[in-house]
């Protein structure tokens, strides 16, 4: 039988930590604007005391902190620490170029003293002032503007910032589409739109069938009004799509719909829980008709005909409120 011998090698870990460093003085280069007493308190490593790259780390993002620098770099020379600042430019002016839709005015209101004359250029900034300058020519049916930033450099670590604005044509609607709709079709519910579709004999309305957002919002507005109007109150836009066609010039807009069921009025009451308030003497305001269809905008107005009269009687403070006991009803149908 062969015997073998194992040897087992013992190799001693040793951990090692970083060793601090120290200086006899620290000094600033690049500084120009801003003084040293503004920073200095930022430096965490001090003259003739030890000092690790945690310290160098910590004072970084301290100045960083402060807003005056584009760069920030630590250099050791022999026992001096040097702190080597790059400041960031101070804008000189702001201007617009291309914008013929949108004046100078508006967009500097935009801007609203957030980048300018005497104050330090920053890409942040500039990155959310695009994206405001871009949602104003929206709202004006500009959808495909492109709007460029260049920076101008000048004398004395300045800039100018000039918009270089590309506004396009405005978007047009395309196609209005509906879903979900049994009971209007779609051309009756096209006539309620503030969004029209773009058509050669509309030239005299250019603006109806140019797309905003806006419109689409005030839209569904009136499309709730219609069908709860109309006898349906628990109508509802599920969603208002638009999607910009290839040509990047025209939107399909979607609108999914919920008709819900069809109510009648079938009753109509007043009563007063004040004692010196008789309902009788206001049922000649009450405009709402049985066996009529639901109407909200009536119901709505009758309530605040009948809210009026009763202040006007000496009673400004108490109110008039509707209840609505909602009874689904068999149609000839059969359908709810």
């Amino acid at each position: 039988m062969k015997k073998s011998i194992l040897f087992v090698s013992i190799v001693g870990l040793f951990c090692s930590t970083a060793s601090a460093d120290v200086v006899s003085k620290i000094e600033y280069e690049g500084l120009d604007r801003v003084e040293i007493a503004a920073i200095e308190d930022s430096i965490t490593v001090k003259p003739n005391r030890e000092y690790t790259q945690a310290d160098i780390d910590d004072s970084l993002k301290a100045l960083y902190k402060k807003e005056f620098f584009s760069h920030i770099k630590f250099v050791k020379r022999g026992d001096t620490l040097v702190v080597i600042c790059q400041e960031r430019p101070m804008v000189n002016k702001v201007a617009f170029e291309g914008n013929d839709a949108a004046n100078n005015d508006s967009l500097k209101n935009i801007i609203n003293g957030r980048i300018g004359e005497g104050r330090l250029f920053s890409l942040s900034v500039v990155k959310d002032i695009l994206s405001d300058l871009q949602l104003a020519y929206k709202t004006l049916g500009y959808y495909s503007v492109n709007i460029n930033p260049k920076i101008i450099r000048r004398a004395g670590n300045k800039i100018d910032l000039v918009f270089e604005i590309h506004e396009g044509s405005k978007t047009t609607v395309k196609k209005i589409l509906f879903v979900g709709n049994k009971h209007f079709s779609d051309d009756e519910l096209k006539d309620i739109l503030s969004t029209k579709e773009e058509k050669a004999w509309r030239f005299w309305d250019y603006e109806s069938h140019v797309f905003r957002e806006d419109k689409v919002d005030v839209d569904i507005e009136n499309l709730t009004a219609f069908y709860k109007n109309r006898g349906y109150p628990f109508f509802m836009v599920v969603s208002a799509s638009a999607e910009m066609d290839f040509d990047k010039k025209s939107h399909y807009c979607t609108f999914t719909l919920e008709e819900g069921d069809k109510y009648t009025i079938k009753a109509v009451s007043l009563s007063s829980n004040v004692d010196k308030i008789n309902a009788k003497d206001f049922e000649e305001f009450i405009s709402v008709k049985v066996d009529t269809p639901f109407n909200e905008g009536l119901i709505n107005a009758t309530r605040d005909k009948i809210r009026k009269e009763v202040a006007l009687q000496d009673n400004p403070f108490i109110d008039v409120d509707i209840d609505i006991d909602y009874d689904k009803v068999l149609s000839d149908s059969g359908r709810l």
